[in-house]
């Protein structure tokens, strides 16, 4: 189908099959797109316009900075000549700082032998020669530079030591003014057993128990008088009581029979009295136990007061003795006198602790600058150490004269046999020559900022002939894109004009072509088909009197029209000899349309050789009742 289809389209567009103008227009299309337009940047034609503007600009760039060059040119001739000047005048500028130098190293060389002079006088074991004696100087700082540069805080933390001993030594406390510490502890200790033996003597707590004793005395005195008048009280009452009931019983019994009976009766409350008095009796007796108890133990407690206050007493009087005093108050004076004694031991033990810390500070400066005193045969001193810095500030000043060189370089450096030049203008001198040294860096750096300039622009920009000769290269280049692209331009608008007018008589020709079957087809209900350029199509219904769209017909009759388009294609193409497969073309016909068709294609059997494929009988039932030849073959 793609073939036939390809066919058709070639045979649509050229009238002959074996020509496809699409693709021929295809393929010039693609060779001028290959070419490009001036609005296509990637395309060689609008490369190779770009190319020449860039070319021309850089032929204009070329030539101005040719002018430009010429102009660096000029510039580094003039500071070059500059450049010779200021080097002249350099040159003339260091020879007269020379002389001067030379005058004030004969100044100097006379300072060094004075500072030199000093040293020797202030050691007593000093070389003859100065050069020795500079020698000797420079090889004690080299090897203790370290002492040299702390000889300040050392002499002053020496001075500070010295002075503290002297004042610690004038403030300690004498030994005559002292005690240890184990005396001190021993005094602590017999005060608090001191306060111990105090605490067992006789005291409130002895007073409290007296008191306490008399007056459980007091109580018992107080409940046995009240246990003897309650005694007699109970026999007192227990005896009128049997009295009186004895001559009320006398009395009465006799004379009144039932009041003698009461009164009779009455004896009874005799033991009841006696009862309840006993009763009261005992509780008094009670009491009287529970004091009496009270009583021996408060004896107990004061006889056991009375024996603490013996053994304190004897205690404390031991203590005494051994402290040497009298009285108890005699032995607090000590106490407290003691106290201020060990507070002053304190004070000696801080005292010669701060002494011994400052002696070591002193040892620790005699080792540290003892190495430099021993080199100059000094004893450990503050004047020593006064020496040292002197040296040190002379070495100092030989220093600065002499800057790291030996006296020997020195001394050979001057030129004892020039005559001396005025100096007072030395410093001006040296800012003219730093001046004139900065002038030519200036110019030196402004003339290679000039050449390296030139070289950049020797690198950036090339040779004008060269570039004029791009320039023509890339002109016949346009020359020859321009005219491809006009034939190319030609031969696309030919080929158009020649395919429009082949494309507009085609659809007729298929239209016809395809008419021609039609009506056999349909029985003559539909007779008329218009084809559009595209193969889509409208057919004429009877029905409705006018052209209808593919959607409007039913799909037998949609088979129809479309078996006769593929008839009217193979006409159109003159395809008169190609057989026919048909495979089940026919499901949607019914009898009518079958027989219809059937005879179409025996007619067409005349020319084409026609297989027709079907798993149906309707097919052949239908040959047989139209009595159409056919040859039968089964496939299993």
């Amino acid at each position: 189908s793609d073939a036939l289809i390809s066919r058709l389209q070639n045979l649509k567009e050229t009238s002959t099959e074996s020509f496809s103008a699409q693709k021929a227009k295809q393929t010039l299309q693609k060779k001028l797109d290959e070419i490009g337009s001036e609005k296509a940047p990637t395309k060689p034609y609008a490369q190779a316009l770009n190319q020449l503007q860039s070319l021309k600009e850089e032929a204009k760039e070329a030539k101005d900075a040719h002018k430009e060059s010429e102009a660096i040119r000029i510039e580094i001739d003039e500071l070059l000549e500059e450049k010779t000047q200021e080097e002249n005048a350099l040159k003339q500028m260091k020879t007269h700082i020379k002389a001067q130098e030379n005058t004030l190293k004969k100044a100097q060389y006379q300072k060094i032998l004075d500072h030199l002079d000093e040293g020797k006088a202030l050691l007593e074991d000093s070389p003859s020669d100065i050069t020795l004696t500079q020698r000797l100087l420079q090889k004690s700082v080299e090897n203790h530079n370290v002492i040299y540069n702390d000889i300040d805080s050392l002499k002053e933390n020496l001075v500070r030591s010295q002075d503290k001993i002297t004042t610690y030594e004038s403030e300690k406390p004498a030994l005559d003014q002292t005690m240890k510490q184990a005396t001190f502890e021993k005094i602590k200790q017999d005060q608090k057993e001191i306060e111990y033996y105090q605490k067992q003597k006789k005291g409130e707590k002895y007073e409290a128990f007296t008191q306490v004793l008399r007056n459980h005395k007091i109580e018992e005195e107080t409940i046995n008088k009240k246990l003897e008048k309650q005694q007699r009280r109970r026999l007192i009452t227990s005896v009128l009581l049997l009295l009186i009931t004895a001559t009320i019983t006398t009395y009465f019994g006799i004379m009144f029979y039932p009041l003698g009976l009461i009164a009779l009766n009455s004896v009874l409350l005799v033991p009841l009295v006696y009862g309840i008095y006993s009763v009261l009796i005992k509780k008094r007796q009670k009491s009287l136990k529970e004091v009496v108890q009270a009583i021996e133990k408060t004896q107990k407690e004061i006889e056991r007061i009375e024996k603490a206050h013996a053994v304190a007493t004897t205690s404390i009087e031991t203590i005494l003795q051994t402290h040497d005093v009298k009285t108890i108050d005699a032995f607090y004076e000590k106490r407290y006198r003691a106290e201020g004694l060990m507070e002053n031991q304190q004070r000696l033990e801080r005292y010669e602790d701060a002494i011994k810390q400052e002696k070591d500070t002193i040892a620790s400066i005699e080792t540290k600058v003892n190495p430099l005193l021993k080199r100059f045969a000094l004893p450990f001193s503050k004047e020593s150490l006064d020496i040292l810095k002197q040296l040190y500030t002379i070495y100092d000043a030989l220093q600065d004269i002499l800057e790291d060189a030996s006296f020997n370089h020195f001394e050979q450096s001057i030129d004892f046999t020039v005559n001396d030049v005025d100096t007072t203008d030395y410093q001006e001198n040296q800012d003219k020559l730093h001046t004139l040294t900065e002038s030519i860096r200036t110019l030196e750096n402004d003339i290679f900022k000039r050449r390296t300039e030139l070289k950049q622009r020797a690198s950036i920009y090339r040779n004008l002939s060269t570039i004029d000769y791009d320039i023509t290269q890339i002109q016949a280049k346009i020359t020859t894109l321009e005219s491809q692209r006009q034939t190319l331009e030609k031969a696309l608008k030919f080929l158009e004009e020649a395919t429009n007018i082949i494309e507009e008589n085609f659809a007729p020709v298929l239209s016809e072509n395809i008419e021609h079957f039609l009506p056999k087809l349909t029985g003559g209900n539909y007779s008329e088909i218009k084809v559009r350029k595209d193969l889509s199509f409208t057919a004429y219904a009877q029905t409705t009197k006018s052209l209808e769209h593919p959607t409007y017909f039913s799909t037998g009759t949609l088979d129809q029209i479309y078996f006769a388009l593929r008839l009217g294609i193979l006409k159109t193409l003159k395809k008169q000899d190609y057989p026919f497969f048909l495979d089940d073309a026919f499901v949607n016909f019914d009898d009518r349309r079958l027989e219809n068709v059937l005879k179409l294609l025996n007619d067409l059997a005349k020319t084409h050789q026609i297989i027709l494929l079907s798993c149906q009988q309707r097919e052949t039932q239908s040959l047989d009742q139209l009595k159409i030849p056919y040859h039968y073959h089964t496939i299993d």
